[in-house]
């Protein structure tokens, strides 16, 4: 394989990476209006520290720093779905 090549897969992946947030952020908009129709609050810390963790998990089991899951997870979070 060639630099150029994986190059190439390194793009084709970052991609795939920004497709999975549209379709996560469409999921919270949902999810949102879901919310909005039964009173809920949009935020729920709970879920929010649920969801922290169990990524932390996944992504040390996966070969990932815990805390840069976490922190690139935050970030995900705080982004506003439009």
């Amino acid at each position: 394989m060639t630099l150029d090549e994986l190059r190439q897969e390194i793009d084709e992946t970052d991609n795939r990476l920004l497709e999975l947030l549209a379709e996560r952020g469409h999921r919270v908009r949902v999810a949102w209006a879901l919310k909005a129709a039964s009173g809920e609050k949009r935020l729920d810390v709970g879920r929010e520290a649920e969801i922290i963790l169990r990524l932390r998990a996944r992504g040390e089991a996966l070969g990932l720093d815990p805390a840069d899951v976490e922190r690139i997870w935050r970030e995900i979070l705080r982004v506003r779905a439009r």
